[in-house]
């Protein structure tokens, strides 16, 4: 493939627009109409039944149905079918159908969370007061943290790097506080303050967890039995009801990182917690979406073979030398699955084979023609790529062109080729089955050395987010009948993903990134937040 041919769809940073919205919910009189012609129009082309299953239509209509219950998750998969890029899907009902659903879920998300916002005042009667119990179960999760801390510099072959890590965090010093009925507060706070210092290398997980377990910890000791806790938790609630409303009429960053501070507060304070797990739900779509193409995977995976080598085989006792040539071309075919990314490495050739056999003295040339077949499974989940044993097919078509038979006269000849004729079709299908067996070990090592380069730098990317504990909180691989796609929730504990599916990419790009600022905002804050900068 040229390079002029890949296209590549640019990064977007995704918002959401305002729109009206019913306080019962948005009417899906709309969509109903579109999906009734839609159904009309694959009806007319003997193509329902399978339009039908392939857009979800059953699962669409009874969403439809629950009205502003309906599960804006299940109807974003649904929308995804529509705005994939799938062949046909760019015929006009089809597309008619997406853009009123693209309409409704938005009007859909925007009543739903001015539930929410009403709902904060009903949360209201629900206050927790804090007792012991409470800072019993963040001194057990800070102590845990610190313990890790401790263990992992202990097995530090580096021994100074690793004293002078607890000298400087004054680890012996917090667990010795963590030992007390009645810890000192104000030396805690300092310790805090060391976590918090911004210095290379605290921002890995194992250092956050404790700072993040000492913060919470402090919080729960000072709010236990504080005579203000009950209004200032009813004032935290009346900013996230302002917060949530302003959210229904716009996603902004600003109001985002309100709303996670908010939760935050609500979190640290043990507080309303099905309120924060139904606020989190709400906004649980996924913010980075990553597609590849079929043509992309294509061009960076396959490729034309041409390739001309010695070959020395024992068939019947007979010992055959020759030189192949091999010509033949490496596909990418996908495999629709929404469980994982999968895809099959085809390829499809003919080797041609000149060779002379040995056997008892006699010596045959021959010519052959094999048709070679080879399929070999790839699979990720997004984290890691897998394979399966290459399946191999070979059809062996010989010309016997001479023999000699050493010794003797033409009756010694005649014998000799007798005997080869015989054997050749036998010999035939011997060849198919080592042309078989050499093609797919062939291919298991040529694609088990692509699979481990990629997983190595899959490995070092990953990493790095793993040991700052910003892995996406989920991560899902799969692929549709044009390209592989990755769909990620970056989002941890109280902080937002996005509130509604990405909208359709340009459908003829072959890499497109799809970024809702809310990635961004959710990455630093789980690596950076609570340090000094």
């Amino acid at each position: 493939m040229k390079r002029a041919e890949i296209l590549l769809a640019g990064i977007l940073l995704l918002g959401m627009p305002a729109l009206g919205w019913a306080a019962d919910g948005p009417d899906p009189a709309p969509v109903r109409a579109a999906l009734d012609a839609m159904h009309a129009w694959a009806r007319g082309g003997g193509q329902l039944e399978g339009w039908r299953e392939f857009l979800l239509s059953d699962v669409l209509e009874a969403e439809l149905a629950r009205g502003p219950k309906a599960d804006r998750l299940t109807l974003a998969e649904v929308f995804d079918r529509y705005a994939g890029g799938a062949p046909g899907t760019a015929s006009p009902p089809i597309v008619a159908v997406r853009q009123a659903l693209e309409t409704y879920l938005r009007e859909l998300a925007q009543a739903q969370i001015a539930a929410l916002a009403r709902e904060c005042t009903k949360a209201k009667a629900d206050f927790h007061p804090l007792g012991p119990a409470d800072t019993q179960q963040a001194r057990t999760l800070l102590a845990g943290a610190a313990d890790r801390l401790v263990a992992t510099l202990q097995s530090d072959s580096d021994r100074a790097n690793a004293s002078q890590w607890q000298a400087f965090l004054q680890l012996a010093d917090l667990q010795a506080e963590l030992r007390k009925d009645q810890p000192d507060l104000d030396r805690l706070d300092a310790i805090y303050a060391r976590f918090a210092s911004g210095h290379e290398g605290l921002e890995l997980s194992v250092f956050a967890d404790v700072r993040r377990t000492l913060r919470h910890y402090l919080v729960a000791r000072r709010a236990a039995g504080h005579p203000d806790l009950k209004s200032q938790y009813e004032t935290v609630l009346d900013r996230l009801a302002g917060e949530l409303d302003a959210l229904g009429q716009g996603f902004s960053s600003d109001t985002a990182l309100g709303l996670a501070r908010t939760l935050g507060w609500l979190e640290d304070a043990q507080q309303a917690a099905e309120l924060r797990r139904r606020v989190a739900e709400q906004f649980a779509h996924p913010n980075v979406c990553v597609r590849i193409s079929g043509r992309l995977l294509d061009a960076a995976l396959g490729g034309s073979v041409d390739e001309t080598g010695p070959v020395e085989d024992v068939i019947l006792s007979t010992t055959i030398r020759g030189t192949d040539h091999t010509r033949g071309r490496a596909a990418v075919e996908l495999v629709p699955s929404l469980g994982a990314g999968e895809l099959d490495i085809v390829f499809r050739g003919v080797t041609e084979t000149e060779a002379i056999g040995y056997s008892s003295g006699a010596a045959v040339h021959s010519s052959s023609v094999t048709h070679i077949g080879v399929r070999k499974r790839l699979r990720t989940d997004g984290r890691r790529i897998t394979s399966l044993p290459a399946q191999a097919a070979a059809k062996v078509e010989t010309t016997l062109h001479s023999v000699n038979p050493g010794r003797g006269g033409w009756r010694a000849q005649q014998e000799a080729w007798r005997r080869a004729e015989a054997e050749r079709e036998p010999s035939d299908r011997i060849a198919e089955e080592h042309a078989r067996q050499r093609a797919a070990a062939r291919m298991d090592q040529d694609v088990g050395r692509q699979i481990e380069a990629l997983n190595g730098w899959l490995d070092r990317w990953c990493g790095g987010f793993e040991r700052r504990g910003a892995w996406p909180r989920s991560l899902r691989a799969y692929t549709s009948a044009h390209a592989l796609h990755w769909a990620a929730v970056q989002a941890h504990g109280a902080l937002p993903a996005a509130p509604l599916p990405p909208p359709v990419a340009y459908a003829q790009a072959d890499l497109v990134l799809q970024l809702h600022e809310s990635a961004i905002n959710n990455t630093c804050s789980r690596v950076l937040a609570g340090m000094v900068l």
